[in-house]
């Protein structure tokens, strides 16, 4: 599917940051009622709606039409037709929908456990680790407490609560954790950026495409690093 923009919605409404992976991808392999995690997008049509909406086919179905009145009188004219039993309404077959079962909790995970898809990298609590144990010791203790949640994908569910469970795990037990939210975290680094850019000292802390063609990474170490 080459829709970008209906693909990051099924992503943003359906996907959740599992508190238990294991266990719940054990419900996604069962079928029926017993997958409580499975849910269905049905896409827009874009002329009868414009964005998808949820169903959870194990919601209990509409209930059907009353029957006719005592006597047999015949059906109302101008009335559709009653539906046989299991036959699918045909608004409905007509549909286009995407089920979704274990998809909801493994796209998310890759952000805990990125080798689940062969990256050879280090997952989000263990990313944090690394940045606050390359600081000096004395700093430690007041980036552990102080750590800016951001990003969009930090709008699932279940976010906050995992990765403060897995870095609790990571950090001495003598240091607290502490979690800040952005107030618009999807936006939050783009914004952070723009008040950079223009402030006054941008140009002096910045290497520009010219400059470093002319002197290198030396300028990035001098300029960054002190070297």
């Amino acid at each position: 599917m080459e829709e970008t923009h209906l693909i990051n919605d099924v992503k943003e409404r359906l996907c959740y940051v599992s508190l238990d992976f294991d266990a719940d991808l054990a419900l996604t392999r069962f079928r029926g009622k017993k997958n409580t995690i499975r849910r269905e997008f049905v896409m827009p049509d874009y002329v009868n709606s414009m964005r998808g909406t949820i169903r959870d086919p194990n919601a209990p179905a509409e209930p059907a039409a009353a029957p006719a009145a005592a006597g047999g009188g015949a059906r109302e004219e101008g009335a559709p037709p009653p539906q046989k039993k299991g036959r699918v309404p045909a608004d409905r077959a007509e549909e286009q929908a995407l089920s979704l079962s274990n998809e909801r909790i493994t796209v998310p995970e890759l952000l805990f456990h990125p080798s689940d898809i062969g990256l050879e990298q280090a997952g989000l609590p263990e990313c944090i680790v690394q940045a606050a144990e390359a600081c000096p010791p004395d700093m430690r203790e007041a980036l552990y407490a102080n750590i800016l949640v951001t990003g969009g994908s930090s709008r699932f569910p279940n976010f906050e609560e995992r990765l403060q469970r897995e870095l609790r795990a990571l950090v001495p037990s003598d240091l607290p954790i502490g979690f800040t939210a952005a107030s618009d975290p999807t936006l939050a680094a783009w914004r952070g950026g723009s008040i950079f850019a223009a402030a006054a000292e941008y140009d002096s802390a910045v290497v520009t495409k010219e400059q470093y063609r002319e002197e290198g990474h030396a300028l990035c170490r001098r300029r960054f690093a002190g070297a």
